[in-house]
């Protein structure tokens, strides 16, 4: 069996939905800032794709968690540096 999706994406929302609009003393808001979080295959990735879809910026912790540490940056050097090689995993392993 297929596992169906939650449903087809809703409308993308307003401006004045994403706190963005102009205040109430006629200044901007900043824009508003939402954290998705959950467990393990809870529809964060649908979720983030729909907000993508509808325009909002969407920034992934986790690809940049991975290009901070990729192999030869200086962010994996400070790894090594302050655990040791021993925290590092064969080449295609993991």
């Amino acid at each position: 069996m297929t596992k169906q999706g939650p449903g087809p994406l809703p409308p993308p929302a307003t401006g004045a939905h994403l706190g963005v609009s102009g205040g109430a003393r006629g200044g901007a808001r900043p824009p508003l800032q939402v954290g998705l979080t959950g467990n393990a295959a809870s529809g964060k990735s649908t979720v983030a794709s729909w907000w993508e879809a509808a325009g909002v910026p969407v920034v992934r912790a986790d690809v940049l968690a991975r290009d901070v540490v990729a192999p030869g940056s200086p962010g994996l050097a400070a790894v090594v540096e302050a655990f040791g090689e021993g925290v590092l995993e064969p080449v295609g392993a993991g």
